[in-house]
């Protein structure tokens, strides 16, 4: 997000105060960069040459003229209310943008000022236009880039991940019947070690084809309610964590969540695999929650005793492609940097967010603050109702 900021107040308040048809005050119009029109019931009766250059009208093919036939239809009821508004002692505070048609044929868009001021004693309208059209095309521009960029790497995951279909299915059927196919055991450690880079570069190639679904905001929810202990048990031991860790659970037998499990539990993997895999040995895990009863949000945390992170990385781990010592930690554990990322768009689709606390050396603690109900404008299942 990027925005500018232009101080224009002095050039207004002397512009309020000496605006008459003195050869000085022309100048001083006639001079700033920044569009400027004095109207009296909305007729024009005098612009500066910025408003001439921005409307590619002349001043003299202005004159007269009623300024709302310049705004695009869309826009004149506002237009009209706030000129309306403006014809008091005071100024109109707030800037709305409207769009002007120009004598090209093209349309542009400005911020506009309304200050009353007296033109030759006749109480007037003095209209500021900023012209935003080149910020409004720069924020299109970035707009169709990052379509566009989501459509290559989609397309490139796509492509990526259609051959290894088959080299995993064709791995795996070698694995499970190795005497079949008269594969001896040191043939099956090396087809192991290749099926295992095989699968690291499926769920890396998923990875990306998650982050763009979710950077195009088409991506659906599906809630229900499941057991918390239950989602943990099965991530724990499908990754094999336990063989690699310490994994202490304090989580209660009966605590149940309502949220998108499949989402919930790519955030707590990705959150896993970091504990496991960044912590020193003996490595530790802990798996915490300790939301009270009255707590609107259940908090679940993730500690381990790892390699820590410091405070300047903790504003870059969740951007995407970001890795806290990026060039020794994605060598030796292959990622790209999107786990994250897609793990705090994940939780912010519940209404949440996650925090992390961590001291170098000592070890890092994620905590993931998921809403206990929903916020409104989740589609909930017709179930929802009897889980309260």
């Amino acid at each position: 997000m990027s925005f500018s900021v232009v101080d224009i107040n002095e050039q207004k308040h002397n512009l309020q105060e000496n605006l008459t048809n003195s050869s000085e005050n022309r100048l001083l119009m006639d001079t700033t960069p920044i569009g400027m029109v004095i109207i009296n019931n909305r007729k024009i009766i005098r612009t500066n040459p910025s408003f001439n250059s921005f409307s590619g009208y002349k001043g003299d093919e202005l004159a007269g003229k009623d300024l709302v036939g310049f705004v695009h239809p869309d826009d004149q009821k506002e237009f009209r209310d706030l000129v309306s508004r403006s014809t008091g002692k005071t100024q109109v505070l707030i800037n709305p943008e409207f769009r002007f048609l120009t004598k090209p044929g093209g349309t542009k868009r400005a911020t506009l000022f309304f200050t009353p001021v007296g033109d030759g004693g006749v109480p007037s309208v003095l209209i500021t236009i900023m012209d935003i059209s080149e910020r409004e095309n720069l924020k299109e521009q970035i707009r169709q880039d990052a379509e566009r960029r989501r459509g290559v790497i989609t397309n490139v995951a796509h492509e990526l991940r259609t051959p290894l279909q088959p080299i995993i299915g064709y791995l795996d059927m070698l694995i499970q019947a190795p005497k079949e196919f008269g594969i001896s055991e040191e043939t099956k450690k090396i087809l192991d070690r290749c099926l295992l880079s095989a699968d690291r570069e499926r769920r890396i190639i998923n990875q990306m084809i998650d982050f763009s679904v979710i950077d195009s905001g088409k991506l659906p929810m599906d809630y229900s309610v499941f057991p918390v202990r239950d989602l943990l048990k099965n991530i724990i031991n499908a990754s094999g964590y336990s063989m690699k860790s310490d994994i202490v659970c304090e989580v209660p037998q009966d605590l149940t969540f309502m949220g998108d499990a499949h989402k919930i539990s790519i955030v707590v993997d990705s959150i896993l695999s970091n504990a496991v895999n960044y912590s020193k040995p003996p490595r530790k895990v802990s798996i915490i929650y300790n939301s009270s009863a009255d707590d609107t949000y259940h908090r679940l945390a993730i500690r381990d005793n790892g390699i820590g992170i410091t405070e300047a990385q903790l504003d870059e781990i969740f951007e995407p492609f970001q890795l806290a010592d990026s060039d020794q930690l994605s060598r030796k554990y292959e990622r790209i940097g999107l786990s994250l990322s897609i793990a705090k768009e994940y939780i912010r689709m519940h209404g949440g967010y996650i925090s992390v606390d961590s001291v170098v050396n000592e070890g890092s603690t994620f905590t993931l603050h998921i809403p206990k109900i929903p916020h409104e404008d989740v589609n909930t299942p017709e179930s929802f109702d009897m889980w309260l």
